[in-house]
Order: C-alpha cells, then sequence, then structure tokens
C-alpha cells in the first residue's frame, strides 16, 4: 500500500517577524496551500491513506478560520486521513480537538488518534502515539513494547507506528524540536513485528533507521543547519507486511528558507553578494550574513541594497557584522565640510568604533549618519 506521511504542518502559526501584513499573510496561507494541493497528489502517487504525525496546529485552541478551513480540506482527500496531536497541539483538556465545533466539523474521512491503541483502517494497522500534554517525561513508544498486542493485530496487514518527539541517541541540528522531553526509544520496539514508523518534531526530512523517517515540514518554518532542507516535503510511504518499506521524498513546499554568507571588500564583495542573492524573490526567506570592511560611501549603498532586497523578498533577516573602515579621501570630505565641529566629531566616533565594547555599533552608525549628512548638504550647495 502507498502512505502519504506529512507532519508539523503548525496551522495558524502567527509569523510575527513577516512584515508588512500581505507577507505575514503569505507565510501563513501556505500551510492550507500545502492541504489544498493534497488530492493533486494523492492522485498522482496512487495513495491509499495519510498520515500526519504530529503538529497539524500551532496550537492546541487555533482561531476558527484555520479550524473550520483546514478540515475543510481534509475532507476533501478523498482517501482516510489520520493524525495524532503533537507538542504544539496536545490533545489537553479545552484543545481544540474536544471542542464541539471541531467535532461538528470533522469530516468523516478523518480520524483523530487522541488514544495509544491500533487502529485499522485502509487496511493497515496504525500504532498512534499522540501527545496529550506538550511536555511527557516518559518513553511515548512504551505501550508497544508488550508482546501480547502484536500478536493481537491482524497478521497480513502492514504495521505502522505514528510518532511525534525526540529519538533517544539520534541527534540533528533542528530549531524545531524541543530537546530532553517527548522521547522515543526506537531501540526497545520489536522491529520484526512492524513495518513502519512514521515520525514527526524534526522538521527537516531524515532517515533514523532503515524503518524510521521524520517526514519533515510540508512548508519550512525556520532555517535548517547548513541549509540541509530548503524547501518544505513530504514523505511517500510504500509499505507491505514483513517486508522492508520503501521511502520516497515529495517536494511540497513554495517559500525557499536559505542563510547566505557572504565577505564584502568594496566592488567585489559588492559583485558577490548580488551575484548570490539575484535568483532569490517573492517566495523567499533569506538569513544573510555579512562581514567584512567597508568605507562610508559603500556602507551607504549597501544600505540601500537592503532596503530593496528586503522589498524583494519574502524576509530577510541580517546578520550585519560589517566594520567601517572609512578611506582617507571620505575623512577628508568630512574635514572639508567647512566645520571643524564635524572633522573631530568624525575622528572621535572613528575611535570609539575601533575601541570595541558596548558603544562601538552605535558609534558606526553615528559616523556613517555623519558622512551621509555632510555629502546630501555639500550636493545642495553645488546645485
Amino acid at each position: 500500500m502507498n502512505i502519504f506521511a506529512m507532519a508539523d504542518l503548525h496551522l495558524g502559526k502567527p509569523f510575527g517577524r513577516f512584515q508588512p501584513e500581505k507577507n505575514r499573510t503569505l507565510i501563513r496561507r501556505a500551510r492550507l496551500n500545502v492541504l489544498q494541493k493534497l488530492p493533486e497528489w494523492i492522485r498522482r502517487e496512487e495513495v491509499d491513506l495519510v498520515l500526519i504525525a504530529g503538529d497539524v496546529f500551532d496550537s492546541p485552541r487555533p482561531d476558527a478560520d484555520t479550524m473550520t478551513q483546514s478540515l475543510q480540506l481534509l475532507g476533501q482527500a478523498g482517501v482516510p486521513v489520520l493524525l495524532i496531536p503533537g507538542n504544539h497541539d496536545a490533545a489537553e483538556a479545552g484543545s481544540v480537538w474536544y471542542s464541539s465545533d471541531f467535532q461538528r466539523l470533522c469530516p468523516d474521512n478523518l480520524i483523530v488518534a487522541l488514544e495509544a491503541k491500533p487502529i485499522e483502517v485502509a487496511g493497515a494497522v496504525v500504532l498512534p502515539c499522540p501527545l496529550r500534554r506538550r511536555h511527557e517525561r516518559e518513553d511515548l513508544l512504551g505501550w508497544l513494547q508488550d508482546q501480547s498486542l502484536w500478536s493481537s493485530l491482524p497478521p497480513e496487514c502492514p504495521r505502522i507506528v505514528l510518532a511525534h518527539g525526540t529519538v533517544v541517541n539520534f541527534h540533528a541540528d533542528d530549531d524545531g524540536a524541543e530537546h530532553g522531553i517527548n522521547h522515543l526509544d526506537l531501540d526497545r520496539l520489536p522491529e520484526a513485528e512492524l513495518d513502519a514508523v512514521v515520525l514527526g518534531d524534526w522538521h527537516r526530512q531524515q532517515q533514523v533507521t532503515p524503518k524510521a523517517w521524520y517526514t519533515g515540514t510540508p512548508e519550512m518554518t525556520g532555517f535548517a543547519a547548513n541549509n540541509a532542507q530548503v524547501l518544505g516535503q513530504g514523505l511517500l510511504c510504500r509499505v507491505e507486511r514483513g517486508k522492508q518499506p520503501q521511502f520516497t521524498p515529495v517536494p511540497t513546499g513554495t517559500h525557499r528558507w536559505e542563510k547566505v554568507e557572504v565577505a564584502l571588500r568594496e566592488e567585489v564583495g559588492f559583485a558577490s553578494l548580488e551575484e548570490k542573492l539575484a535568483d532569490y524573490g517573492m517566495n523567499d526567506v533569506i538569513g544573510l550574513k555579512l562581514t567584512g570592511t567597508l568605507g562610508l560611501e559603500d556602507r551607504s549603498r549597501l544600505d540601500q541594497l537592503l532596503v530593496d532586497l528586503n522589498n524583494r523578498l519574502l524576509r530577510c533577516e541580517v546578520e550585519d557584522q560589517i566594520l567601517l573602515e572609512p578611506g582617507e579621501g571620505e575623512l577628508e570630505k568630512l574635514s572639508e565640510s567647512g566645520h571643524p565641529l564635524v572633522a573631530a566629531t568624525a575622528m572621535a566616533l572613528r575611535e570609539t568604533q575601533l575601541a570595541g565594547g558596548s558603544e562601538s555599533e552605535v558609534a558606526a552608525r553615528a559616523l556613517r549618519l555623519l558622512y551621509c549628512t555632510c555629502s546630501q548638504l555639500q550636493n545642495k550647495a553645488l546645485v
């Protein structure tokens, strides 16, 4: 059978850092668009069952619009959809899963597993490990260590474990998971009894064992370490009872999240920066780290380039480590302003910047502002 698996949609995530409002709307809407495209992937891959390994919602109490729209889209999948609550949308008291509106609007093909017990669906047996609290200290897979459980299952049906948490002794750099809680000890499972393990929590898709994979998020929510993954993905699982499962990544993401690092130094640096950023556009989120040294005029040019870049991209997060190194001509330009106080101020600011410490960055900004102001005044005097 064919299973389409995903996790960590985080529907309703506010993305408060995204400005202006239209950009925030786009990045929020992208998560619902994943569900809108789900029927297409199901038809193309001849999928029998959809599994969602937790964190469908970013909160246990999403807003009514997010809940209603997501339920409508899941109802259009055309096949059974089985999901478990994760740490962000844990099945705690008062959560969405128990609300009368959710139960009233829940489509017939949607199964929400709120208890750790086998579920037979679409010719398979799913063994769900839902989170009933955001933080669980005990092994979420503990109930699967009972041998009598496995002997009671239909012998011909594929068996898929569905869980959300951190695998014991498995380490990966990912900002999506919470460390030290919600443990999953795969080593204690009877491997011969199960056919696949579908996991959520890590936002980057990755294999843990021959039978176990983190599905990753279908739309990225942050930057992956070393740009290991820049676009969201789902996971196609081909499973049969007693055979090795086959896992195939399925591209699902619209918005690229990528880190870019550039060392600037006058013209060579600018050419490198513009070349590296040429292909990024309105669907992209960039983490830009800038290092190197620039003169005052080039710094002003960079500031304008960053304004243009921020207007062009969905979001640009800048880590600015540029050091100011005014050329002799630039310092002379300040001296030629006709105001001895300007020249003295420029030299004092330069010394403060070079000294380092808490006031260094403030001094650098002040020096840039002083240079730009003097340049503007001199240009006006020539008109």
